[in-house]
């Protein structure tokens, strides 16, 4: 699991949003509470939370 702490002041990161990535991917971004900093995490999307719009599943 990656380093959840900011590389600039080391306190901790805090989940800020979660954005698309490539295809089956998202990025988690994380932020520093202290100074600001912002660290992106790709990942693997959760196979059972549906990440396209319902009026294109059949």
């Amino acid at each position: 699991m990656a380093d959840r702490s900011c590389p600039k002041c080391t306190s901790a990161l805090f989940l800020q949003r979660i954005e698309p990535g490539m295809k089956g991917y998202v990025n988690r971004v994380f932020e520093c509470r202290q100074c600001g900093t912002e660290k992106t995490f790709p990942g693997r999307a959760n196979p059972g939370i549906q990440t396209w719009p319902r009026d294109e599943v059949a």
